[in-house]
């Protein structure tokens, strides 16, 4: 009997079933009904006896004019039994709506979208993510963002809106996207396969927060996730949390994939940022999909044109590079590079459509001034704070520093006794791999002014404040306690130029009674009093800057912003590696903060087109320029009046481009599949977007440097058909291998300055 039951049980406890029994039980009990009534007299025949049966059962007032004993207890009885049914069919239907309206709650139903881009992971950084890639559809009238993460939907739903401003704000923020929220595992092939993953344009894979080890191991678990759909149509961004753990994650994926350490972009970011004061301000203008971005384009009337001239060939452009058929990005080329035939012109444009060349430009200025090439001077860095790539940044900073130069390192993350066995641990040798830097160590927690005071302030010539490794997860707490060392710092300057002045005092009334004038040591002390020490501050919450009367005292390096910016790039467009590579490398072509005095002469007044001839002398190119001697410097790329206003340069830093340098797409099969593709004319193209480095509307087009993001998506599928029909045996079977193991078990952890016409 026991056995019986428990069968009844697991055969009822299906909804198909149950659905099946109340069916069967209305048969049963109108089927009854009908032939009781009949037998008792109550109906001529079965059949109009089953029909007062069903009105019985349906509508329980229908027997009261039921006459005689024996149809009154039939029509009570199936009335009654008909009472009971329609009751628990009513229950069952409340209970599937239920079920219905919490499965959507809980974001656990199927999408069915194509041509979306997908999102794996709830983290700081999604909300941003999703906010750049809605500027960036903007233009196209939308698009579709899901994400997919190991969440509650409501929750998600309610962390969004909270960082977007409220709902009504929200949608306004949003710009005409539709964003998709789904809870499950982007571990799991099913789940994907819920989110139409094989269906999406791009994915973009964010790390875990935690652990830097477990939060790569989770996105190689994602990776080998993906890899397992069938026919997967778009194109793959990770997010890596440490260097080392990278070229598993693209042996993994091959062509198919896209790495970014965010760690290691930030800390090349933050080494800059800190020895070029401004500069963190120009790269959180340039990047994202805000303002002027990246575009590139081949013009036909520029074909033997000479690069010294193609500036002053675009009114509302700044060209910055070519692109040639080979795929071969060369950022500032020398100025009598000659333009070929299909090369493409990089540019920083305001939109696709707002640029095209035109007559070129005469620009009648004189020579630049005169100066002496300073000899590169050592420097006295200051550090606050352990970040967990800090190996990274030193051989970094080694290469960019004069011999002899110095870092002052103060935290109370990792004992002094045992940061030189760290750093060998991590791959550093102090004594072997630092030529050029001198490592100096002090214990301390620098939100504290007795551990600050213990330090030569004055003697700094910049400072970075970082993200300390033991705040990592905490994005509050972080922040506190740089803007607590950041206000340390500050105080303890203000009281070292008060004691100036006092000295200054000290020195007129020496000379009014025929004192001695000041020292040579106390003199040079000072004049570095005199100005506030360049400090870089990296925070993590963007809204941190906004918040605090102390901002314009200092550069700030938004982490989770910069990094979300450009991983909603590297979504748009996988290719905008290489740009990044590039400009934000140790060597190369970088974007350099230079004095304007550098370029004009004293009291000299120069339009922009003057100005960037001037710089175009010392192999440069002015991208923009930044105000000097406010509270917030005012960075601007790309200025529209370049011919017409004049301007007294002296209030102002120059952001000009330094370096020559040239990368390849790291597909040979794509860039040959691109020299074979025809070239269209212009006005068929389609740019149309405000994407940084857009996508293409030609085939294969997934891997160039720039291209139209005005084409469909099935055309920008299409590159990576052509990727995967090229991938090479082994990759293939590297992959096949980590797959077969993923799905056994887990796995373990100068030219001329004048420019006339032809």
């Amino acid at each position: 009997m026991a056995q019986l039951g428990y069968v009844f049980d697991q055969w009822f406890s299906h909804r198909l079933t149950q659905f099946l029994a109340m069916i069967f039980l209305a048969l049963l009990i109108t089927a009854a009904g009908g032939l009781g009534l009949w037998l008792v007299g109550d109906a001529k025949d079965v059949q109009q006896g089953t029909w007062n049966a069903w009105t019985y059962m349906a509508d329980p007032g229908s027997h009261a004019g039921v006459r005689g004993t024996g149809p009154q207890v039939v029509a009570i009885t199936v009335t009654i039994l008909g009472v009971l049914l329609m009751a628990a069919i009513l229950g069952f239907i409340v209970e599937a709506i239920q079920a219905k309206m919490e499965e959507l709650k809980s974001g656990l139903s199927r999408v069915v979208e194509s041509g979306h881009t997908l999102i794996l992971g709830w983290t700081h950084e999604t909300v941003m993510v999703i906010e750049e890639i809605c500027i960036a559809n903007e233009s196209e009238g939308g698009g579709i963002i899901v994400v997919l993460a190991d969440m509650h939907k409501q929750e998600m739903e309610m962390d969004m809106a909270m960082q977007l401003g409220g709902h009504v704000q929200a949608r306004k923020r949003l710009r005409g996207t539709k964003v998709v929220l789904r809870s499950g595992s982007p571990m799991l092939v099913p789940d994907l396969a819920k989110v139409s993953a094989t269906e999406a344009r791009a994915t973009l894979i964010l790390a875990e927060p935690g652990l830097a080890d477990l939060a790569d191991a989770h996105t190689l678990r994602c990776t080998l996730a993906l890899l397992s759909l069938p026919n997967l149509s778009g194109h793959v961004v990770a997010e890596m949390r440490d260097l080392d753990n990278e070229p598993l994650v693209r042996l993994v994926g091959g062509e198919l994939i896209e790495t970014l350490t965010s760690h290691d972009i930030l800390g090349r970011l933050m080494l800059m940022s800190a020895r070029e004061p401004g500069l963190a301000s120009v790269y959180a203008t340039v990047l994202g999909f805000v303002g002027d971005e990246f575009y590139a384009a081949h013009w036909p009337e520029l074909v033997g044109v000479a690069w010294r001239e193609v500036a002053f060939r675009f009114r509302t452009a700044i060209p910055i590079g070519i692109r040639t058929l080979d795929d071969q990005l060369i950022l500032n080329p020398p100025g009598d590079r000659v333009l070929e035939e299909g090369d493409e012109i990089v540019v920083l444009a305001e939109d696709n459509d707002t640029y095209a060349p035109g007559e070129r430009v005469v620009v009648e200025t004189g020579p630049p001034p005169v100066q002496d090439v300073p000899p590169k001077q050592k420097e006295m860095i200051l550090c606050c704070g352990w970040r967990r790539d800090i190996r990274d940044i030193l051989l970094q900073l080694d290469k960019q520093v004069a011999r002899g130069s110095e870092l002052h390192m103060m935290s109370d993350t990792i004992p002094l006794e045992d940061r030189n066995r760290y750093l060998k641990d991590s791959g550093l040798d102090v004594d072997k791999d630092m030529h050029n830097l001198k490592i100096v160590h002090f214990m301390g927690n620098t939100a504290m002014r007795r551990c600050l005071e213990s330090l030569p302030i004055a003697e700094y010539d910049s400072c970075m404040i970082l993200a300390d490794q033991s705040f990592e997860a905490q994005m509050m707490q972080s922040d506190s306690h740089v803007i607590a060392s950041l206000l340390q710092l500050r105080e303890i300057q203000k009281e070292a130029r008060a004691t100036r002045r006092s000295i200054m005092n000290d020195l007129k009334l020496r000379q009014q009674t025929g004192g001695g004038g000041m020292s040579k040591s106390k003199r040079a002390l000072t004049q570095r009093l005199q100005l506030a020490m360049p400090t870089i501050c990296e925070v993590l919450d963007p809204r941190t800057p906004r918040n605090m009367t102390v901002a314009h005292t200092s550069d700030f390096c938004q982490s989770n912003k910069l990094i979300a910016q450009i991983l909603a790039m590297c979504t748009e467009d996988r290719s905008i590696q290489v740009l990044l590579n590039e400009l934000l490398g140790p060597g190369g072509v970088s974007f350099s903060m230079q004095p304007a005095s550098r370029y004009a002469h004293p009291s000299e007044h120069l339009n922009f087109y003057e100005l960037a001839a001037r710089v175009q002398s010392y192999g440069e190119t002015l991208c923009g320029y930044q105000t000097r001697w406010e509270k917030k410097a005012h960075t601007i790329i790309n200025p529209q009046d370049k011919g017409e206003k004049k301007l007294g340069w002296e209030a102002y830093d120059l952001i000009v481009l330094q370096g020559t340098a040239s990368a390849m797409s790291a597909d040979p099969a794509l860039a040959a599949a691109r020299r074979a593709s025809p070239r269209s004319p212009r006005g068929q193209r389609g740019y149309a977007s405000s994407a940084k480095m857009t996508r293409g509307t030609r085939s294969g087009r997934h891997d160039t440097i720039v291209a139209s993001r005005g084409g469909t998506r099935r055309a920008s599928m299409t590159g990576h058909k052509k990727r995967k029909e090229v991938s090479s045996a082994k990759l293939a079977a590297s992959r096949r291998s980590l797959i077969a193991s993923h799905d056994d078990g887990p796995l373990a952890e100068p030219g001329s300055p004048k420019i006339a016409p032809e």
